[in-house]
């Protein structure tokens, strides 16, 4: 039997969102009134709610001219639709559109009426094209069509402003700071990447010696958790959990661990994703009856500190722990991270099966001056109002102690007295600049957002950021798991409950149960990774060093024409045979490394992903166009590529092979 049009349609919308696909097949009574007219060009019309959504002379001229008002209608564009409507702004979008498409429709009504009527699955099957009815969902569907450099339009009927003026007004708010998220997400990563691949490359062979976080799925089934984190509340409500600790699984991030054992509790896993060295947040804490949740790419220094257990954690957005968990067959699914700790801890106790999840400490906001709570190690950090101006300041109580919690730990290469004395000048030095830094950092990113009283609180952007992240889990999650955010005051969020913690663990923590039992036994029967696993991952770390040095010479290739490319451009005569036969072959060198080597072993993408993800997306987002600052654009992004990615492999060869040779002795000793 042939498929009806609002079966093909939604057959295409389930494929990526089959909530919204099962809300639309089963919407049975409309909330308003429709009425569907025609236009003087013929074309039918659609009126509802007493407001005509098309123009009533000619729909398909004004989709046409809202088309023609796009600023750029490029391959690196995002358009975001304001209302399908009966399509027609949609269809034109679809037709000669470059970039990729987001339909916002926030009327169950229209969209059921519009998918029964119009045969748009065609255009549907695009991957580039996505439908959502909230601003949630926008957020989430965006991250994955976002890209570096990304161009964002928004476009929209006259009449959805007049049907929905909030939401069009939240929509202008949202898609300014989702731009700006994803951008500020990925200069993170374009500025980390290698340094994430390369320690977490060497932390290899410690990571082959742990538990995973996979051997305790499940294991605390509907059992409620406590993630403890380090905002200024936390001293305010951490105390009633002390009576209640074997009732609870209990997180707490690195930052709030003197916190916890001040009041008396013992985290059942201490959480640190920390890549920087943070020394300062466990010194003084004999850790060593704990268990820990690390990241491959967690500094070394968390890695070597002395814990009852450590357990792997294998961010599915980092190169090394791919990689990793491809050999050691760990799936992947729900291992998210999202730039906090916190949050690693939330889909650790998701993991474990964990309901309710229960959040304390979690301001993400500055609140009551401070924006940590005054146990944690940057206690010293302060945002006060200046009443003369009106104006929040970032001050720092005592700047020296503030220099001591973030100064590297850089060590001396000798005994000698004159050593040490310069080594201790260069921590202090490099301390306060840091220190510094982070000061003006927090004043120039100041940020408000909501608070649970509805007040506006002042915060970081990083903070605002995460308040996204964590609305978006209770989204994704929240049909099955109860999140509640028992922080005293800080930021209101989304789609969790808020009470206090007393009430919470009144509620749901009723029987207690032996946490440090269950883990044992869990463990007990998990893998030994290095005898499992290590010949495994020896294996493909020497197959990887014999990829890149049996291919090293396609870089060498693609560096010799970019410079010549590069003076080609110098020379105000250019060539123009000698150009294009010189940008043949640097693309024939690229085109041969994606294949040769970057297609066959993901690791090595992290040692030059911003090279190799900026000339990417150049290459599949131009337009065709062949003018002059494209031609700049290609040659910078190519020499960037065949130059400054050419020499961090280069250089971060012998950290693997430093590592294979540690993993070897580790193997042997195993065996």
């Amino acid at each position: 039997m042939e498929k009806t049009i609002l079966e093909k349609n939604l057959e295409q919308i389930s494929r990526y969102n089959e909530k919204l696909a099962k809300r639309i097949a089963e919407l049975n009574q409309l909330e308003h009134s429709f009425e569907l007219l025609e236009a003087k060009s013929g074309d039918i019309n659609l009126l509802y709610n007493g407001i005509l959504l098309h123009d009533n002379i000619d729909p398909q001229e004004e989709a046409y001219n809202i088309f023609r008002s796009l600023p750029d209608n490029s391959k690196s564009s995002i358009n975001v639709l304001f209302g399908l409507g009966l399509g027609y702004i949609f269809k034109r979008f679809a037709l000669s559109c470059k970039g990729k498409i987001i339909i916002l429709e926030p009327n169950l009504d229209i969209l059921r009426i519009t998918l029964e009527l119009v045969d748009i699955s065609e255009d549907l099957s695009k991957d580039s094209i996505i439908i959502v009815d909230s601003i949630g969902d926008l957020e989430k569907y965006f991250e994955k069509l976002y890209f570096a450099g990304a161009e964002v339009n928004l476009k929209f009927l006259d009449s959805y402003a007049l049907l929905n003026p909030e939401i069009l007004a939240k929509l202008r708010q949202k898609i300014e700071f989702i731009k700006g998220l994803y951008e500020s997400n990925y200069n993170n990563l374009f500025r980390n990447c290698m340094d994430w691949t390369i320690a977490g490359i060497a932390n290899i062979p410690e990571v082959l010696t742990y538990n995973e976080v996979e051997s305790l799925r499940n294991k605390f089934i509907n059992k409620p958790a406590v993630i403890i984190s380090a905002g200024p509340s936390l001293d305010r409500n951490i105390e009633f959990l002390k009576e209640y600790q074997d009732r609870v699984v209990i997180f707490c991030v690195g930052t709030a661990l003197k916190t916890a054992v001040k009041h008396g509790i013992k985290p059942d896993f201490l959480t640190v994703v920390e890549h920087n060295n943070c020394v300062s947040q466990l010194s003084g804490i004999d850790t060593s009856d704990m268990n820990m949740i690390l990241m491959p790419f967690t500094h070394e220094y968390f890695h070597e500190v002395p814990t009852k257990r450590k357990f792997n954690f294998y961010p599915k957005n980092d190169f090394t722990a791919i990689w990793l968990a491809k050999l050691l067959e760990v799936p992947l699914d729900d291992y998210y991270n999202k730039g906090t700790v916190s949050l690693c801890a939330l889909f650790s106790a998701n993991i474990l099966g964990c309901n309710p999840i229960i959040l304390i400490g979690q301001d993400l906001a500055y609140t009551d001056g401070r924006c940590y709570s005054n146990d944690s190690a940057y206690r010293d950090l302060k945002c006060i109002k200046n009443e003369l101006n009106g104006k929040f300041e970032i001050k720092v109580d005592n700047f020296e102690a503030y220099v001591q919690m973030v100064k590297p730990n850089f060590q001396p290469e000798s005994d000698a007295p004159e050593e040490i004395a310069r080594i201790k000048i260069l921590n202090h030095e490099t301390g306060t600049q840091i220190a510094k830094s982070k000061i003006a950092s927090l004043l120039e990113g100041l940020y408000f957002v909501k608070g649970q009283n509805e007040e506006m609180l002042p915060t970081e952007a990083g903070y605002a950021i995460f308040i996204s992240y964590f609305e978006q889990v209770a989204r994704d999650l929240g049909n099955k798991i109860q999140f509640i955010n028992s922080t005293e005051s800080g930021a209101y969020l989304e789609g969790f409950e808020h009470i206090s913690l007393k009430s919470a663990l009144d509620r749901h923590a009723q029987n207690s149960f032996d946490a440090e039992s269950i883990i044992h036994e869990s463990v007990k029967s998990g893998r030994n990774l290095l005898k499992a696993k290590g010949e495994t991952v020896l294996n493909e770390i020497d197959n990887t060093i014999n990829l890149i040095e049996n291919n090293l010479h396609y870089f060498e290739q693609g560096k010799i024409y970019t410079v010549k490319l590069n003076k080609e451009l110098n020379n105000h005569r250019l060539n123009t045979e000698y150009f294009k036969e010189h940008c043949q072959q640097v693309l024939s060198c690229y085109i041969a490394i994606e294949e040769k080597i970057l297609a066959k072993n993901g690791l090595i993408i992290g040692l030059i992903f911003p090279q190799y993800s900026k000339l990417s997306n150049y290459l599949s987002t131009y337009n065709d166009i062949i003018d002059y600052q494209s031609i700049i654009s290609f040659v910078e992004l190519a020499t960037d590529f065949f130059v400054n990615g050419y020499e961090n492999i280069q250089e971060k060869m012998n950290i693997l092979r430093t590592t294979r040779k540690r993993l070897n002795d580790n193997c042997n000793s195993a065996s």
